[in-house]
């Protein structure tokens, strides 16, 4: 059984598409100090683009639920 502390928290909040993006971080051990920034700036362009897709999920979407359907807006 887990206390709820915050390593359950970090372990339930991770995004495996933001986990990709920060594995490049990684490179930065073999690389010149001159070369970081151009990682860095990767990076941080992944980051922002898996932030603006956030909620928009791959895959089958949720089922609709029961009951009649919502009305449709009116076009103008």
């Amino acid at each position: 059984m887990t206390d709820g502390g915050p390593a359950d928290h970090e372990q339930a909040a991770r995004d495996p598409r933001v986990e990709a993006v920060l594995s490049d971080l990684e490179r930065l051990a073999d690389l010149p100090v001159d070369s970081h920034l151009e990682v860095y700036e990767a990076v941080h362009a992944k980051l922002r683009e898996v932030l603006q897709t956030a909620g928009q999920a791959p895959g089958p979407r949720p089922p609709a639920p029961p009951g009649p359907p919502p009305p449709r807006p009116e076009v103008p």
